[in-house]
């Protein structure tokens, strides 16, 4: 039962004792009033005629009060005359106002500045809801499904509720979107939300020095994610507005492998380990995974990730996947298996991994229910009993199967962690990415100081969406290259204010980002060769610096150093510093 239902059953409990005992006690006064003050023979039936006249203000005196203060009639009926209208006028309003709950509601968002206008109430909508609610901040959820189960959860978390369609100017208005500080497009169908969006756009103008409405409009079909985002349409501002496309799997990646990261506290350069990750699955989450371990995959040894995937429908998937990234196997060693997670063969295989000394295993479970994927840990578990091997389990639902999983009976030894994609990540803090963001655009700002003028770098606001996602690639990489040389990032009370990486440090650091910026490239479709300017050329996808450390020209490479040497300072401009690690846990 829902918390507003509860609610209300006990405020009508609650009335109907106090009428209940209004009218007892109103009936006692009359019965004294009348049968026994003025010497009447009322019958019961005429004394209880007459005690639900006092609910309607119809009490009448027999013979005027004896005295200035009605003492007369006595204390109970005195006490009865005026608490049973009282009553029956709480009963009237507030039966008007459940009459007129959605005038009433409506009229609350009209008062309403800087909320949050969510369109949608999926299971993402709903934990965004909980997310801005948690924060105490107004949110507006506008749903056309006036049965939706979720809608008086949302009521109860003290959200305003719009019903109608987010793709008519109509409903949107009166969500109060011209005034409203962020909107999320989170509806099932991708059509739907990319209307809201441009719906929305055209309604919001604000003058200058106003802050722009922030949309983001989620993309579930990767695909077509990836396509707007390579046409420049990932990103766009408008008179009032700007808006972001987003993709929930995707972003369930990123910070999976960044809270749990393949290469564990880091690889040194003498490491004689390779990275190997085992994805069990290869849905939409398989595929975004895949891809973020292939972008982010580049250590400190020079080694390059080995990515094994098994699915049973590993050999479709697969060519799928490779049809839209035809460079994915140049930059890391992936084989496929058309295998069920519980053939031997595959059970034995994952064992071998796991002894394997030159290995550094990552075993990450994505199969489409989460019994399924339980399951499939548990086994696993059992196999890793004595390699403390870790075990990432994605759960589409925050349900009571995550603790089983991460229980430490269940566990018997091994390493399992759980993500749920429909949880956590469907927060603010998930999806506008603002750390991410900051450092990026920091990046880019320092690359941009210090670029010369034969070789200027545009405005981050004048960049396509491809270029700056090529920033961000390189902020999810600075985790990685921290570890490498055995640091860390903290808050700038508690890292040296003079930090500085050595001169080696700083040749690995730099090495270590052109091969991650070559696999970015590589993964978007570029090939190396010449150009008349030296310059990438973005429609035939060449770039003259796709090329290994060795043959970079020297001004290349002095620029990747000093770049490398400039990440504090990229840093301390989001508030954080760097510092040694105390002491480096290989068992961690």
């Amino acid at each position: 039962m829902a918390q507003g239902e509860r609610t209300l059953l006990w405020e009508i409990a609650f009335i109907s004792a106090a009428v209940c005992a209004v009218g007892y006690i109103g009936f006692d006064g009359l019965n004294d009033y009348y049968n026994v003050r003025n010497g009447k023979n009322y019958s019961g039936a005429s004394l209880f005629y007459e005690t639900l006249h006092l609910f309607t203000l119809q009490f009448s005196f027999v013979d005027p009060p004896k005295s200035a203060d009605g003492v007369a009639l006595g204390m109970k009926l005195e006490f009865a005359r005026f608490a049973a209208p009282l009553m029956s006028s709480y009963a009237v309003v507030r039966a008007l106002m459940e009459i007129f709950a959605e005038r009433l509601r409506a009229m609350r968002v009209l008062f309403l500045r800087g909320h949050v206008v969510i369109c949608g109430l999926s299971r993402k909508g709903f934990a965004l809801v909980k997310d801005f609610r948690q924060r105490g901040i107004s949110v507006v959820m506008v749903e056309w499904d006036a049965e939706n189960d979720l809608i008086q959860n949302c009521r109860d978390l003290g959200a305003h509720i719009v019903m109608g369609d987010a793709t008519e100017d109509v409903t949107l208005r009166k969500a109060g979107l011209e005034r409203a500080r962020m909107l999320f497009a989170v509806c099932d169908e991708d059509g739907v939300n990319a209307e809201t969006a441009i719906l929305a756009q055209t309604l919001v103008t604000r003058s200058a020095g106003k802050a722009l409405l922030e949309m983001f409009l989620h993309i579930e079909n990767l695909r077509l994610c990836g396509l707007l985002r390579t046409h420049g349409i990932g990103e766009l501002k408008g008179a009032g507005s700007r808006f972001r496309i987003f993709n929930i799997h995707e972003n369930a990646a990123r910070h999976a492998l960044k809270t749990h990261p393949l290469d564990g506290t880091g690889l040194s350069a003498s490491d004689p380990r390779r990275v190997q990750l085992v994805l069990i699955g290869f849905g939409k989450m398989g595929e975004m995974l895949a891809l973020h371990a292939a972008q982010n995959g580049h250590y400190a040894n020079g080694t390059r990730l080995i990515l094994t995937v098994i699915d049973r429908q590993a050999s479709a998937r697969s060519a799928a996947f490779l049809t839209r990234r035809p460079s994915f196997k140049d930059v890391c060693d992936v084989e496929f298996w058309n295998e069920d997670y519980e053939s031997p063969r595959v059970l034995e295989a994952i064992e071998a991994f796991a002894r394997d000394e030159k290995r550094l295993l990552n075993l990450i479970i994505c199969l489409p229910e989460d019994s399924q994927s339980l399951t499939c840990a548990l086994r696993c578990a059992e196999i890793f009993k004595e390699c403390g091997v870790s075990i990432l389990v994605r759960l589409e639902r925050d349900s009571g199967l995550a603790v089983l999983a991460e229980h430490p009976r269940a566990t018997a030894g091994a390493k399992i962690r759980t993500f749920v994609v429909g949880g956590s990540f469907c927060s603010e803090k998930e999806i506008v990415e603002k750390d991410r963001a900051r450092l990026a655009r920091a990046i880019h700002a320092d690359r941009r100081a210090n670029s010369g003028p034969e070789n200027p770098i545009p405005h981050w606001h004048d960049l396509d969406e491809e270029t700056r996602d090529f920033y961000r690639q390189a902020a999810d990489h600075v985790p990685v290259k921290l570890r490498a040389v055995d640091c860390e990032t903290a808050g700038l009370e508690n890292a040296p204010e003079s930090f500085a990486y050595s001169e080696g440090e700083i040749d690995l650091l730099a090495q270590m980002e052109q091969r991650r910026w070559m696999a970015s490239r590589i993964l978007a479709g570029y090939r190396f060769g010449p150009t008349a300017d030296g310059k990438k050329d973005s429609h035939r996808r060449i770039h003259p610096m796709l090329v290994e450390w060795a043959a970079l020209p020297d001004s290349e490479r002095v620029a990747l150093r000093a770049a490398a040497a400039r990440i504090p300072e990229c840093l301390r401009t989001m508030g954080k510093g760097i510092r040694r690690r105390a002491h480096k846990d290989e068992n961690k």
